[in-house]
């Protein structure tokens, strides 16, 4: 390294090398080297649980996979700074609310419940979430809340800065 703002990422041992442009630390801003280790929940057959006031940052992929469950809230969380969705949940009666999903490469909320062919509603909900400048990466098909199944319902958010679809 020569010039000031260069920098070198030693992937092999996770360790970032950096000429800052400035020799005081205050104007440098933030730094983050992130690393793709998956989804920070990933989890499967859950019932019954809750994630309440967390902040997910920084990561390679989607910050939450829940498959295949009930009941499952994410209530005030944030969701920002991530290349893949915020959270994708697949199974009923689940819940996203008042939660804030920024600066994603696909989308905000992916859920899937309930059954077409049956009518089964999932009964999944987005309630009070504020989505916006999702979909950095992939532009079409890739909504603030993207649903499939049935009887699934999206109510009370504010979504813009969505290039393609706020829901889908």
């Amino acid at each position: 390294l020569d010039d000031p703002g260069e920098y070198w990422i030693d992937r092999k041992n996770k360790f970032l090398y950096f000429l800052p442009q400035d020799k005081d630390p205050l104007k440098w801003g933030e730094i983050v080297l992130v690393f793709d280790i998956g989804p920070l929940v990933r989890a499967k057959n859950l019932a019954h649980v809750r994630f309440e006031r967390i902040d997910f940052e920084y990561n390679y992929s989607s910050f939450a996979r829940v498959g295949h469950s009930r009941d499952v809230r994410f209530f005030g969380c944030r969701f920002q700074n991530g290349a893949d969705c915020g959270i994708a949940l697949h199974g009923s009666e689940n819940r996203v609310v008042s939660c804030d999903f920024s600066q994603l490469g696909t989308q905000g909320v992916v859920c899937d419940g309930g059954d077409r062919k049956t009518l089964t509603p999932g009964s999944n909900l987005v309630e009070n979430c504020h989505i916006h400048h999702v979909s950095l990466f992939k532009h079409n098909y890739a909504a603030g809340v993207h649903f499939g199944g049935c009887g699934n319902a999206v109510r009370h958010c504010k979504i813009h800065d969505v290039p393609h679809n706020a829901v889908l």
